[in-house]
């Protein structure tokens, strides 16, 4: 797991002080975007609950409550930019983003001679080589997409959010919050905590 990414669940009283940190930023972020002209449109409990039925998922307890804050975004867009996927309709759009590491891997694999030590002997013909890398990838918990290529990892954790390019993986914000004031610079948002404080409530 990343640097500052915790793998195991942080005790119930501390995963509530947790997650209520994060919802009052997102209220915060709500009311700031607004007065930009960027419109959120939240989600219900059961809507989350059916998102995540639906496509065989479980999102990490922050994602659910920045669904439940904030959501989705316009299709349209903001400033030109993408916009944060609607679990509810963006059916497309989420099925490509859910593909797209591993379409990016591949893509690596035949045009740019990518192939890690820790996959096994690189197989001889690409039928192969598209094959096992997809039996590998299919292996691990499919990553969130959030925003255009940027994803969360499922897990309880408090988690970077990552933009994944092709085999060019990133890390965007070390946590949503903080990815939110870098995707959403422009709305010039408070810092919601000092750089650290995670799941210890340091």
């Amino acid at each position: 797991l990343p640097n500052g990414c915790i793998s195991a669940p942080p005790s119930p009283e501390v995963a509530v002080s947790h997650e209520a940190h994060f919802e009052s930023f997102f209220i915060r972020l709500a009311r700031a975007s607004r007065r930009q002209g960027l419109k959120w449109s939240p989600f219900t409990a059961a809507e989350v609950e059916a998102a995540q039925s639906r496509w065989g998922l479980r999102f990490p307890p922050v994602y659910e409550v920045f669904l439940q804050t904030l959501g989705s975004t316009p299709s349209s867009g903001w400033r030109g930019r993408s916009y944060f996927y609607d679990w509810r309709k963006d059916d497309v759009a989420i099925g490509r983003a859910l593909d797209m590491p591993l379409e990016g891997l591949l893509f690596d694999v035949e045009e740019n001679d990518l192939w890690l030590s820790s996959w096994g002997p690189r197989p001889a013909s690409a039928r192969r080589r598209r094959s096992s890398l997809t039996t590998l990838v299919r292996a691990a918990p499919a990553l969130i997409p959030v925003f255009g290529h940027r994803y969360l990892l499922p897990t309880p954790a408090a988690c970077p959010v990552l933009s994944v390019h092709q085999s060019d993986i990133i890390v965007y914000g070390d946590d949503m919050a903080l990815y939110l004031m870098h995707e959403l610079a422009e709305l010039n948002l408070e810092t919601p905590w000092e750089h650290g404080a995670r799941w210890q409530g340091e």
